[in-house]
């Protein structure tokens, strides 16, 4: 009963309705993601974080090991490049 009143309320209101409203009329929860509702689902990667962690750690690991790899070759490659 109590959303009956409330619909002719809104019905009767000189302004256009707002999203919040519309929603209540619906019986759609405030806090639905519309674009999820009616879209397909997102694609999600399950850890992401812990991959880009570990992309990170990679990458400094490599790094790390090429500088020490660089200066170990310096004297020799000096020689050959003059």
């Amino acid at each position: 009963m109590n959303h009956v009143i409330e619909f002719t309320k809104a019905a009767l209101h000189p302004l256009p309705f707002n999203l919040y409203t519309l929603l209540r009329m619906a019986r759609i929860p405030a806090r639905a993601n519309r674009v999820e509702s009616l879209g397909p689902k997102r694609f999600e990667v399950r850890h992401l974080r812990w991959y880009i962690c570990a992309l990170l750690f990679l990458g400094s690991t490599v790094n790390y090991i090429d500088r020490g790899t660089i200066a170990i070759l310096a004297p020799h490659l000096e020689k050959l490049f003059n």
